[in-house]
């Protein structure tokens, strides 16, 4: 009966939170997920493969909380998953060939999602590129600046 009764005080297990790792491996598994076709697993390798260059750089610039690294983190954990998933709610013998809108099926809206994904990536290295470029250039700027002027002090 002490037993029982001990079970029945003990509280349940705490939900334990899912690791952000877990969420970015959503993305990896989704790339040996044969259910997908071969074009969108290479969309989400290209995908996986930016996001973490993208979050990388701007984590070395000093800016893992800003708005792009927002953006990248989304792509990589929400919304390139949360697209292979709708993707993958529609029944197999027709998510290829029955046009879901404007005569497109499901693998045309797919390839589409991801392709705006790759896009949006794309611009967030972009625009990082530019703010770490900036450093180099000033850098570039004072060398200039610096050794013009030790070439004119030699020349005399």
């Amino acid at each position: 009966r002490r037993q029982t009764r001990t079970r029945l005080e003990t509280p349940p297990p705490a939900a334990v939170p899912v690791p952000e790792a877990a969420a970015a491996d959503l993305l990896t598994a989704y790339l040996r997920d044969e259910r997908l076709p071969g074009e969108a697993r290479a969309q989400l390798a290209a995908l996986n493969l930016r996001t973490r260059e993208a979050l990388t750089y701007l984590d070395n610039l000093g800016q893992s909380g800003s708005e792009a690294a927002y953006l990248a983190r989304a792509v990589r954990d929400e919304y390139a998953p949360t697209a292979v998933q709708a993707y993958l709610k529609l029944p197999p013998t027709l998510a290829n060939t029955a046009p879901l809108q404007d005569g497109k099926t499901g693998r045309d809206l797919l390839r589409e999602q991801l392709d705006l994904l790759l896009n949006a990536v794309q611009d967030i290295l972009k625009t990082a590129l530019q703010a770490g470029g900036q450093e180099l250039l000033t850098h570039q700027r004072f060398l200039e600046d610096r050794f013009r002027q030790v070439k004119r002090d030699l020349e005399v």
